[in-house]
């Protein structure tokens, strides 16, 4: 019976480096999967940028445009995934400096208007809420990059308050009417309904200056390494 149990019954090194096996093998099909849905996410930029070629309409330039910067804020979380050390969740830093970095990059001469402080070290958000978030900031910084907006710099600021609440906020400088010159503007049902989904509100605030966005979000703070 002692044979036939310590036969059957695999050893503990045998055990963890079949489980580091199984591991490793589900990380690399996990990274190849983010490679791949990345891959066919870029195809509709292309297929967006044939559609702008000739186009002299400035309304359906702006809609492609929007839909341009949308899809490419998607692919990135899967971009940041493969590279990343953690399959299922996204480190913020690095994913919301590439979300401006595309917003000033589908901006074209109106990206010198874009400034950014980017300061949430060590904030990993699972797949979703990051690309909600990712999405919510392209709306918002967005907004002031558009040929019918008043010229002016675009702020961006992401990180902690002292309360600890993970703030994002947005001033389009000169755009005291922004909130009222379009109905597809970030103040709107997209902006707002991402803010939702992350549990939070999108306030706005317009004065002489300009126009602010600004949302908080009640987030553990990464743990002080």
């Amino acid at each position: 019976m002692a044979s036939r149990s310590s036969a059957g019954t695999a050893s503990p090194p045998a055990t963890e480096a079949a489980l580091r096996r199984a591991l490793a093998d589900r990380e690399r099909l996990v990274a190849e999967l983010h490679h791949r849905v990345r891959t066919s996410l870029q195809m509709v930029p292309g297929l967006l940028a044939l559609e702008l070629a000739g186009r002299t309409d400035p309304a359906t330039t702006a809609l492609l445009r929007r839909m341009e910067t949308r899809v490419q804020v998607m692919a990135e979380v899967h971009d940041q995934l493969r590279s990343g050390a953690d399959p299922t969740h996204v480190d913020m830093q690095r994913y919301l400096r590439a979300v401006v970095g595309i917003v000033k990059r589908v901006s074209g001469p109106l990206a010198r208007k874009v400034r950014a402080q980017v300061a949430c070290r060590g904030e990993a958000w699972p797949v979703g809420d990051a690309m909600r978030c990712g999405l919510l900031v392209n709306e918002l910084a967005s907004c002031g990059c558009e040929p019918a907006a008043v010229p002016g710099r675009v702020s961006v600021t992401i990180g902690r308050t002292r309360a600890a609440r993970l703030r994002v906020v947005v001033t389009c400088h000169n755009c005291p009417d922004v909130t009222r010159s379009r109905p597809d503007h970030p103040s709107g049902e997209l902006s707002r309904g991402l803010a939702a989904d992350l549990g939070s509100e999108l306030a706005v605030t317009t004065r002489r200056g300009g126009t602010t966005f600004r949302v908080e979000f009640d987030r553990p703070a990464p743990a002080a390494r």
